[in-house]
């Protein structure tokens, strides 16, 4: 077929020592071999996709770590930790998934979380996406969140806006 096109479609590209979905299938025109581009820029142009508005936020939340320090001392005289128990039980309170799972700190975000949306986007009529550290995180967060809109729906005045509004 001298006038034939080779066309493929692949879910996963395969790149290796001995072959290239890209090499096979891209432009030859192009140095990286792409297939074909279409940016999230274009998609949101042509409406396919809407805009995300990425948003880090600060909360007031601070770990003494000097009471910290002096607790775990405590901690690791009373129980009788060697050097080797002390560096592995230091090494688990520590970790990210500890500090950022804190109830006082999950608390503190979620109100700040709640705070932010009903000020600034539910009045937009926009929609919010949280995301977090892990499912674990995400489970604390949902009830957290949960918790602070049924706490603020229960001291809203009467006719205030509905919790199904949020």
């Amino acid at each position: 077929m001298p006038n034939g096109k080779f066309f493929g479609a692949t879910g996963t590209a395969i790149q290796d020592k001995d072959r290239s979905t890209f090499k096979l299938f891209g432009d030859p025109d192009d140095p990286d071999f792409v297939m074909s581009r279409y940016t999230p820029e274009q998609s949101i142009a042509d409406g396919f996709t809407k805009p995300v508005i990425v948003e880090g936020r600060a909360v007031g939340f601070n770990l003494d770590k000097e009471a910290l320090d002096e607790a775990f001392d405590e901690l690791a005289t009373a129980e009788g930790l060697d050097e080797e128990e002390k560096v592995f039980l230091s090494g688990k309170a520590s970790h990210i998934e500890t500090i950022l799972s804190n109830p006082e700190r999950v608390a503190a975000v979620c109100r700040d979380i709640v705070d932010h949306f009903l000020t600034y986007v539910a009045p937009l009529g926009q929609k919010a996406q949280v995301a977090a550290y892990n499912q674990r995180l995400v489970i604390a967060y949902t009830k957290a969140i949960e918790a602070e809109l049924e706490r603020r729906e229960a001291v809203m005045p009467e006719g205030g806006c509905a919790r199904s509004a949020w």
